[in-house]
């Protein structure tokens, strides 16, 4: 029985698969049990057989040794017997994955691609780590190991970790886990349900008094981080978006680097749904990474609360590019900024209900505003320098495409926005015209600014065909 099943595998530790290749030879392939157990959130240890390294990422979601290795083995499980918090993390970490990499959808694509190719006689595909993504559950990239814990960890500060939800009874669960899952001396998980409309507030009941959280009426993305920011007694906010995950030792690594430059902000790039790293920081300057939006993510950074509520909290206002917003405000009252290199934060955008807007205007509009007065006050402080103008016009035409791909922004638009920016014409037009001379006279054009959209919209399909590609089965 079903149920029985899941009883069974609650009450364990973690779950042992010591599959080993018959005298002939023969192999198994994904081993049920190793699927079962990742998704009831325990850690498996097995023997490198067959399917099952391709379910258990080593000393991430559980531990592998050779076959017939016996004492290795042995030594797995008493490991993770004598440091239950070590296999609730690993169990954390495979329920993520076999709930992301091994859903339906998923395999469905898998079997789809092998069918297809043996009924036209082409080459059997082969598959990067998890197979081909479905629009609807990107599976999560691989994952690096966890940091190791150092002789100072134990005075690493409390952490709150945030999450804003509002329809999300698909993917809540992972987020929490993920939250769970990280190995902190001090954290709490906090959930406010923004007026869901499914299932939500049931997944979260599931937790108990892992977590605490609370339904509120629907107010929208930034009402709720603000509530969420009066619930939390942390020194240290992880703002996590209820679609996102956090990869293990996200946060014990940006407490080290914020501990070593004494920073009210970290900022790390994230992974998107295809393994891809997005909104990486350039170089040293904050100010720059603000302007071209390389300053990180919501839930790819970590914030100092102190810092987050002497700067007044997030502006209920602000329809989308909330975070990068507040860091603005952070960044004028001088808040210190370090970096951590290494993604650990997946950005799936699969929840089409979310908190945040997805109306792509919005965003633009947003991402003008500010852009807008990040210009001017960077102006009215003398620290507009040459690189500054040059990113900033390269923001400013990136700004513009997406208006333009949109149906938005005639040429009168662009003239009007190109003023405020820059009302003497010293830097920006000289910028746009120097790297996009044909695209900005287009933009300039009416009739040639209509005649390029398609071609700018195909390219961005293109792009976008090509990461799918990358992340899909390639021929053997």
């Amino acid at each position: 029985e079903p149920a029985a099943l899941a009883r069974h595998m609650d009450a364990a530790a973690l779950q042992l698969v010591t599959s080993e290749s018959s005298y002939g030879g023969g192999h198994e392939a994904t081993p049920v049990m190793a699927l079962l157990a990742g998704a009831r959130g325990r850690p498996v240890v097995g023997t490198r057989h067959g399917g099952l390294p391709d379910v258990v990422v080593d000393g991430v979601t559980g531990l592998l040794a050779d076959e017939g290795d016996v004492a290795r083995l042995a030594d797995h499980v008493l490991a993770l017997l004598d440091d239950p918090s070590r296999a609730a993390r690993l169990g954390a970490a495979a329920r993520q994955r076999v709930t992301s990499a091994f859903d339906l959808a998923t395999c469905e694509a898998r079997l789809v691609a092998l069918l297809t190719a043996v009924a036209e006689g082409a080459p059997l595909p082969t598959f990067v780590d998890d197979g081909p993504r479905s629009a609807r559950s990107p599976a999560l990239p691989p994952v690096d190991p966890e940091p190791s814990t150092g002789p100072d960890d134990d005075d690493l500060p409390s952490v709150s970790i945030l999450i804003p939800a509002h329809d999300a009874e698909a993917w809540v669960g992972q987020a929490v886990d993920s939250a769970l899952a990280q190995d902190l001396p001090r954290r709490e998980v906090i959930v406010v349900d923004d007026g869901s409309r499914d299932g939500t507030a049931a997944v979260l009941a599931r937790y108990g008094d892992a977590i605490r959280w609370e339904t509120a009426p629907h107010r929208g993305g930034n009402a709720t981080r603000n509530r969420l920011l009066e619930l939390a007694t942390g020194e240290w906010l992880q703002f996590l978006d209820a679609d996102d995950v956090l990869l293990p030792g996200k946060i014990r690594a940006q407490l080290r680097a914020a501990r070593r430059a004494r920073a009210q902000l970290v900022v790390s790039p994230a992974l998107d749904g295809y393994g891809e790293t997005v909104h990486a920081p350039l170089g040293d300057d904050p100010w720059e990474d603000l302007l071209v939006s390389r300053l990180g993510i919501t839930s790819s950074n970590l914030f100092e609360r102190a810092a987050v509520e002497a700067a007044g909290g997030w502006k209920t206002t602000q329809a989308a590019s909330q975070e990068y917003e507040l860091m603005q405000r952070l960044l004028r009252r001088g808040a210190r900024v370090t970096v951590v290199d290494t993604p650990r934060t997946v950005k799936r955008n699969v929840n089409p209900r979310s908190v945040w807007v997805r109306d792509r205007r919005s965003s633009i509009s947003a991402a003008e505003r500010n852009l807008e007065e990040a210009l001017v006050w960077l102006q009215e402080q003398g620290r507009f320098v040459p690189r500054m103008q040059a990113l900033a016009a390269r923001r400013f035409f990136r700004l513009c495409q997406w208006r333009w791909a949109q149906g938005g922004l005639p040429a009168a638009g662009v003239s009007d926005l190109a003023r405020r920016l820059d009302p003497e014409g010293r830097w920006l037009l000289p910028s746009m015209l120097a790297s996009h001379r044909g695209v900005y006279r287009a933009l300039a054009l009416p009739p040639l600014r209509w005649a390029f959209r398609p071609l700018y919209k195909l390219r961005m399909v293109v792009r976008e065909q090509r990461k799918r590609r990358r992340a899909r089965a390639v021929p053997g």
